[in-house]
């Protein structure tokens, strides 16, 4: 009996022991779960709070405003007054279109006094000549010269003096001069010279009178339009 009661107080004592051990054992491991769970919040806590730990959340806002400006600026014409390049292209672009518009200005203002500039009149001819269909003159002015007084008139083609009254004739006649037939370049008197041109395609006939004007060249004074060629055979 006192055996049976011994053993029995030893079995409730490894079950105690066994227990007590388990629950410490428990204890242990909660207290270690607990303490990383506090560790895991703390730092996680503190990752979130502190700017170092989300360093791309700046930059995409800052990323997103750029991309806002950038289609602010291009839907605005790039009008920003931070550009400076942008105000000195717009310069730039703002004179070259003033500067088209006076060339064109510039132009129209020549066209209109080409077309205005010459006074056309009907004239009665230089030689009472069968052979002049009609005559007219008009305020030519000189064509402008290379040569240095005093001026000698020379009828050789390959004289700059040829060459300017070929001009001169051409600006009476209207014709191209590198185009238009010369028949003709011959003397008409001191300083002065008559030429037979026709165009290109020899549909007309023209005697153009030409005097020379001091320091300023050959200037025009009267075209007449003859009826039949008479250097054409």
């Amino acid at each position: 009996m006192y055996d049976s009661d011994k053993h029995s107080r030893v079995n409730k004592f490894e079950k105690r022991r066994k227990n007590t051990k388990v629950i410490s054992i428990l204890m242990i491991v909660g207290a270690l779960l607990l303490i990383v769970l506090l560790l895991s919040w703390f730092f996680g806590g503190n990752n979130k709070d502190t700017p170092e730990s989300s360093p791309n959340i700046p930059e995409t806002e800052n990323d997103a405003g750029n991309e806002s400006n950038t289609g602010n600026e291009s839907n605005t014409g790039e009008n920003d007054t931070n550009h400076p390049n942008n105000d000195v292209e717009n310069h730039n672009d703002h004179n070259g279109l003033e500067d088209n518009e006076d060339n064109a200005d510039n132009e129209n203002d020549d066209d209109e006094f080409e077309n205005e500039a010459v006074d056309i009149k009907e004239v009665e001819p230089a030689d009472q000549d069968d052979n002049v269909e009609s005559a007219y003159t008009g305020n030519w002015q000189p064509i402008g010269t290379e040569q240095s007084e005093p001026h000698e008139t020379q009828f050789d083609d390959e004289t700059v003096d040829w060459e300017e009254m070929k001009q001169a004739i051409a600006l009476a006649s209207d014709l191209d001069a590198d185009e238009m037939i010369i028949w003709r370049i011959g003397n008409d008197g001191e300083q002065k010279a008559v030429g037979t041109v026709s165009p290109s395609d020899n549909s007309e006939t023209y005697r153009v009178y030409i005097s020379w004007i001091t320091d300023e060249g050959w200037k025009p004074t009267q075209v007449e339009i003859l009826k039949e060629n008479e250097y054409d055979e």
